[in-house]
C-alpha cells in the first residue's frame, strides 16, 4: 500500500514515515525499514523526535545495533524515549551490561 501511494505521486509526511517505520520495527523487517529510511532521507524532510525514535527502535528490533548506535549518536535532541529504545534494544539483543551502562549515562544526561 505504501509503495502504491508513492507510485501515485503521494508524498508521505513525517507522521506517515513514523507509522511505517513502527510497522517495520514490529515486523522486525530491517530490509523494508532501511528502504523507508532511505526514502525519508531522499524526501528531505527534517526528522523529529518521534521519527528518530522509530528509526532507533526499528534498527534495534531488527538486530542492526551498529546502525541504531550511529543514528542515536547523530541525533541532537535525544529524549527519554530514544534512550529507552536504545536501552531496551540492547537488552533484547543480549547486551545487558551495555544496557545498564546506558541507563547510568541516561541519568547523567538528564541530570546535566
Amino acid at each position: 500500500m505504501f509503495s502504491q501511494r508513492l507510485k501515485q505521486g503521494i508524498k508521505p509526511d513525517r507522521v506517515i514515515f513514523t507509522v511505517i517505520l513502527n510497522a517495520c520495527a514490529n515486523a522486525r523487517n530491517v530490509e523494508q525499514g532501511m528502504l523507508v529510511h532511505g526514502l525519508l532521507i531522499q524526501s528531505g524532510l527534517k526528522t523529529d523526535n518521534p521519527t528518530e525514535n522509530s528509526l532507533i527502535d526499528m534498527y534495534m528490533k531488527s538486530g542492526s545495533l551498529e546502525d541504531a548506535r550511529k543514528l542515536f549518536l547523530s541525533f541532537s535532541h535525544l529524549d527519554v524515549v530514544a534512550w529507552s529504545a536504545f536501552i531496551n534494544g540492547s537488552t533484547q539483543n543480549g547486551r545487558a551490561e551495555e544496557a545498564l551502562q546506558l541507563f547510568w549515562r541516561m541519568l547523567d544526561f538528564f541530570a546535566a
